[in-house]
């Protein structure tokens, strides 16, 4: 919640809290978790949290096509489903 107070442009995304959880087990410090949710959100990952999502729905194209072409017979398993 403090993060997502923080920076209202991202607010908050389903799954930040798993992401919050993990990362305050991890250091079991909240300055720590949210500084650490900054560097994700703003750093290394800003097109992801966003309402959008743009910059995961792009990752995950970019993965399908390296799968399709790495992988085919797993590819088709998925779209099979």
């Amino acid at each position: 919640l403090a993060y997502s107070l923080h920076n209202t442009r991202v607010g908050y995304c389903q799954s930040m809290n798993l992401i919050a959880w993990t990362l305050l087990k991890a250091t079991e410090s909240e300055e720590v978790t949210f500084w650490s949710m900054a560097v994700l959100c703003e750093d290394l990952f800003p097109g992801y949290m966003v309402e959008n999502m743009h910059g995961l729905r792009v990752d995950l194209a970019v993965l399908d096509g390296l799968v399709a072409v790495r992988l085919p017979r797993i590819a088709a398993d998925f779209k099979a489903v």
